[in-house]
């Protein structure tokens, strides 16, 4: 009686396994005259998806993405967020910024196709995906710095910061974990070619040993190394 009670909880979990890897279970049925096989119905895939991408707060950006199936093999992505100020930005591209004080809570959007490998089921699968990026950072009119009196050119309506339109390119690999049913984890890599406008002021010294400032726009564009986490919960 033992045996027979350790192997049908055998069966069970096996059964338990088998199922959350997406595979049909096989039910054998006796019946006399030989053996007849049915399977079970999968359950229906899921077409909508809610996921964070944690590893852009680096950059000053908290970013949420959503992504609903198109067909087989096409989704589309959307994400919208918040941005605060990027330091990585800053330091190796415009160091102008980096004694800015008050910088303010702006937007980032961003949208993207994803093209699976394979027939997605649960949005598992190798991915390539094309997009496009917009965030906004900017900053206080800077009157503790510059205003008061302290430089000649200080305008008070200029508004220092920097914003970057990125054409985007991703390889991924998104998977549902195993061991929690529902959420999944999206890996990727790629490229983006970035421009970025950044607005500040240009400080010069005049010949009486005087200083004046001047609000700068400048525009640039260079490539960019995209390599990041996402984590997503299925609707």
């Amino acid at each position: 009686m033992q045996i027979i009670t350790v192997l049908f909880f055998f069966v069970l979990i096996s059964c338990r396994m088998f199922s959350q890897e997406g595979s049909s279970i096989k039910i054998t049925v006796f019946q006399p005259g030989g053996l007849k096989t049915e399977d079970t119905l999968k359950p229906p895939p899921s077409t909508n998806l809610v996921k964070w991408n944690y590893c852009v707060l680096s950059r000053g950006v908290f970013l949420m993405n959503y992504e609903f199936v198109l067909n087989k093999k096409f989704t589309v992505e959307a994400g919208a967020g918040l941005t605060y100020r990027d330091f990585i930005y800053e330091s190796v591209k415009n160091e102008f910024l980096q004694e800015y004080k008050k910088p303010k809570i702006n937007f980032a959007v961003e949208g993207a196709i994803r093209f699976y490998a394979k027939d997605h089921y649960h949005f598992e699968g190798v991915y390539l995906s094309p997009g496009i990026s917009y965030r906004k950072y900017s900053f206080d009119k800077q009157e503790e710095l510059y205003g008061n009196g302290n430089y000649a050119g200080y305008s008070y309506t200029f508004y220092p910061g920097y914003s970057f339109v990125d054409m985007q390119f991703k390889f991924g690999y998104q998977y549902e974990s195993w061991w929690i049913d529902g959420v999944t984890t999206d890996f990727y890599i790629g490229c983006a070619y970035r421009n970025a406008t950044s607005k500040y002021y240009e400080v010069a010294s005049l010949n009486n040993n005087s200083t004046v400032i001047s609000p700068v726009t400048k525009k640039e564009s260079f490539p960019q190394i995209l390599f990041g986490f996402k984590l997503g919960v299925m609707l």
